[in-house]
């Protein structure tokens, strides 16, 4: 290892589900110069999970998060929504005509090309 890195006090991995139920983090701890895995665990609340990190590394601590969700869009449905920079229109999802771009639809009647979510199978 280079001389001057620090190794994270926290090493976690999320696994993303679109239900909350599907969320579940792993944590490795640093103690001795030696990694301690632990079990997975739900993720639970998501306005805790940084805070909760952050608790753990203390001060002077530092952690090492990542996170296992899709990130992108397909060429041919960007390219007929006109979507030319993924990275632009993130901002966009969520507002205006992007407003139910999230909401996952119930009906195949529902789908558009601002809402593109099928099926809402949750439960």
């Amino acid at each position: 290892m280079p001389q001057g890195f620090l190794k994270p006090s926290v090493v976690c991995h999320a696994d993303w589900g679109s239900d909350a139920k599907k969320r579940w983090i792993a944590k490795a701890t640093l103690n001795n110069g030696r990694y301690t895995a632990f079990a997975p665990e739900p993720v639970g609340d998501l306005a805790d999970l940084i805070p909760s990190i952050r608790h753990q590394i203390g001060q002077n601590g530092c952690a090492l998060v990542g996170f296992d969700f899709p990130i992108g869009i397909p060429v041919f449905y960007a390219n007929k929504a006109r979507i030319y920079s993924f990275r632009e229109m993130l901002s966009q999802f969520g507002n205006g005509e992007w407003a139910k771009f999230y909401d996952v639809c119930r009906e195949a009647s529902q789908i558009s090309l601002y809402r593109p979510f099928y099926p809402y199978n949750y439960g």
